[in-house]
């Protein structure tokens, strides 16, 4: 399945279109604060882009998706099911327009790829991470269920870690 639909949103596949998106967000210092580097190339994010599109060709129901508005068509961000670093573990992650925080949106769209891949992608856990002090991103972990695990070290960082089994499901 390469879209899924909430009563807001409808999630998609990234396209090799959504360069401009990505560029928004890696350049917004608010978005990046506790995710890495504020990158202003467009060549950069396009690049970012046809790695992933092209990544997560073959992997049905992996990768990112773009987050629209159902009502206008206008994008906001992304959710992700991928893998964790270099890991076999699916993370669940998401990255928003600042403009569209505090509304709900990423609770909403985390929930239906939690719900997917659980039931789509018959996977037996998903997890989730975070720099600790990303409270707000714990917060929406946390609503769709899951449990704070402790620290570990992924991406280079030590990040809260979450995880939520299918059996919790």
């Amino acid at each position: 399945m390469d879209f899924f639909e909430t009563d807001r949103l409808l999630l998609r596949s990234l396209k090799k279109s959504d360069a401009l998106l990505i560029l928004q967000l890696n350049s917004d210092p608010a978005v990046m604060k506790y995710i890495g580097e504020i990158d202003t190339s467009l060549e950069n994010a396009q690049a970012y882009v046809d790695l992933r599109v092209d990544g997560y060709a073959d992997k049905k129901g992996l990768g990112i998706f773009v987050a629209e508005l159902k009502n206008d068509s206008t994008p906001i961000g992304w959710f992700c099911l991928k893998q964790l670093d270099d890991t076999e573990e699916i993370e669940i992650g998401y990255r928003l327009l600042k403009e569209y925080w505090g509304n709900g949106y990423a609770t909403e769209g985390a929930q239906v790829l939690l719900d997917a891949g659980f039931t789509n992608l018959n996977l037996s856990e998903i997890v989730g991470v975070t720099l600790p002090e990303n409270i707000a991103s714990q917060v929406v972990l946390k609503k769709i269920g899951l449990q704070y695990v402790g620290l570990a070290r992924y991406y280079g960082f030590d990040l809260s870690y979450f995880k939520k089994l299918k059996s919790e499901h």
